[in-house]
């Protein structure tokens, strides 16, 4: 098994081993993680750093680029942050976890949610209903208890955020649905005036009234004798006509 690499005065090591580890090429096998893409976006992460500090964050690991090539920077772990810091309001997109200190489970999701982002989101407890309270109220596109990455691997799971984390979805039926322009279509075979178009008088009032309760109203009896009452509106004869009455009565139920 591998064991836990750090970075200590400029190099990678082993944790207990004393062996230093090649940094300039990642793909030796031994090395846990990898350069970033760009010189800017480590940049970007040793401005997060170095804001934090200042503004009195601890660094636990971490948190100074080593020497040589290549656009490595050290796992980072800083304390004594709160959210007037830009490691815990902007997108850092590097190898550092700031960590807050809260009171409740409460406190968490509060700050957890008060972010301009919601991509993904991630809570640790072995109790479930902890972990359904976290299910429910973090705000992001996903939520995984007791994991952080997994959803990205599963076809079946949409993937997407919210907020300036970007609109959409790919995987899964919703991400398939991405690809689709939805068309509603619909053509009236019958001859005549709509029910709801013109005149619009105390009659057509009446007869919309009736409607409405026959199909929205609470109980089966109001339904049922709004639908009575609809049958001694004559514009509705007219418009739909015995034959189709019958014919569309399922609905009406």
């Amino acid at each position: 098994m591998k064991s836990y690499q750090m970075l200590i005065d400029g190099e990678w090591v082993a944790a207990g081993s004393g062996k230093s580890f090649d940094v300039v090429n990642p793909a030796t096998g031994e090395v846990e993680i990898g350069p970033m893409t760009l010189e800017r976006q480590r940049q970007i992460v040793e401005e997060h750093v170095a804001d934090a500090v200042a503004k009195g964050a601890r660094v636990l690991t971490g948190g100074v680029r080593p020497a040589g090539p290549g656009y490595f920077f050290p796992p980072t772990v800083l304390t004594n942050v709160d959210h007037s810091m830009r490691v815990m309001t902007e997108e850092t997109f590097g190898p550092v976890l700031p960590i807050v200190r809260v009171a409740s489970v409460d406190e968490a999701v509060r700050l957890a949610n008060d972010s301009d982002y919601g991509l993904t989101a991630s809570g640790w407890t072995r109790d479930p209903a902890t972990a359904r309270l976290l299910q429910e109220r973090l705000s992001a596109g996903v939520v995984t208890i007791n994991d952080c990455v997994s959803s990205l691997g599963d076809p079946s799971a949409p993937y997407g955020g919210l907020r300036r984390s970007g609109i959409g979805r790919s995987h899964g039926a919703l991400g398939l649905r991405e690809m689709a322009q939805a068309k509603y279509v619909t053509r009236d075979p019958s001859r005549g005036p709509m029910l709801w178009w013109y005149p619009y008088d105390a009659s057509y009032r009446r007869l919309m009234a009736s409607a409405v309760r026959a199909l929205h109203a609470r109980s089966w009896f109001q339904r049922l004798r709004s639908h009575l009452t609809l049958i001694g509106f004559g514009r509705l004869w007219r418009r739909v006509g015995a034959f189709r009455l019958v014919r569309n009565v399922d609905k009406l139920v």
